[in-house]
């Protein structure tokens, strides 16, 4: 019984995954067709600064951060749907410190990374009208620059996870 418990909960994860993926109106399968594409690119500034009338010693900083979320799906067969998803983010923080040489001045300290992502997923699912469809997806995620790592090596870590599960469409958006 454990063990029944302990692989239904780590497959869940990967279920609900896939039911991202999946669509739960009487369409479904969508008729094969051209491939469906989608991206959204976001560039986030924030910046604080603080007078020399403000007493609380807070100091100023300026962070950014780019975003990218693209995704690409499409229905290869009448059994066979096929969805990709590519999400990257990146973003560094500079604050203010107070300057060695002249304490009653602030100077700016380099920036560091505050986010950092890459994250790919292939979902594949086979669409036979069955009771739950079945899926495999690949899923790849990592960091453009490890800071921890004293060489800056790129794309560390990196995870690589395989998953294969059942998909079951409960409620449809909406609904």
């Amino acid at each position: 019984m454990r063990k029944t418990l302990l692989v239904a909960l780590l497959l869940l994860p990967a279920a609900a995954n896939a039911q991202s993926f999946a669509h739960g109106d009487e369409n479904w399968p969508p008729p094969p067709g051209p491939w469906s594409n989608t991206a959204a690119l976001a560039l986030n500034i924030t910046q604080s600064a603080f007078s020399d009338n403000w007493s609380g010693g807070d100091t100023g900083s300026i962070s950014w951060q780019l975003k990218g979320d693209f995704g690409a799906r499409r229905q290869m067969s009448q059994s066979f749907h096929w969805a990709n998803q590519l999400q990257l983010a990146f973003g560094q923080t500079a604050n203010q410190l107070a300057d060695p040489n002249d304490p009653g001045s602030k100077v700016w300290a380099s920036p560091v990374k505050s986010t950092d992502q890459i994250l790919a997923e292939s979902v594949g699912i086979l669409t036979k009208g069955w009771a739950v469809d079945p899926y495999g997806s690949v899923r790849f995620d990592s960091q453009f620059i490890d800071a921890t790592d004293p060489r800056r090596r790129w794309l560390n870590p990196m995870t690589f996870t395989e998953s294969i599960g059942v998909a079951k469409t409960i409620a449809a958006e909406g609904e």
